[in-house]
């Protein structure tokens, strides 16, 4: 009986162990499309990129659109995919 209660005692130590060691971060660079590629597509989508900021787990960007109006959009640091825009007075 002892040696099952210190098989069992010594697995759920491991496991703590494990699940103790430090997150990764979210965010980490590895996460992240990289600005180049972010402003190909965003020019690709007839936006003109002015400004390119890391915040809160995304991108945030300030850009033109072909008629001159200026936006800051929130951009999934992933997928480049434009998550929320507004449109700026300038």
């Amino acid at each position: 009986m002892k040696t099952a209660l210190i098989t069992v005692s010594a697995a759920l130590l491991l496991t703590s162990a494990a699940s103790a060691q430090a997150p990764s971060v979210a965010g980490s660079s590895n996460d992240w499309m990289s600005v180049s590629a972010l402003s190909s597509q965003l020019e690709a989508q007839g936006y003109t990129v002015l400004e390119v900021d890391r915040d809160d787990g995304r991108y945030e960007v300030e850009m033109r659109d072909t008629n001159g109006v200026k936006y800051e959009a929130k951009i999934n640091r992933i997928t480049g995919e434009i998550i929320e825009r507004e449109r700026e007075d300038d």
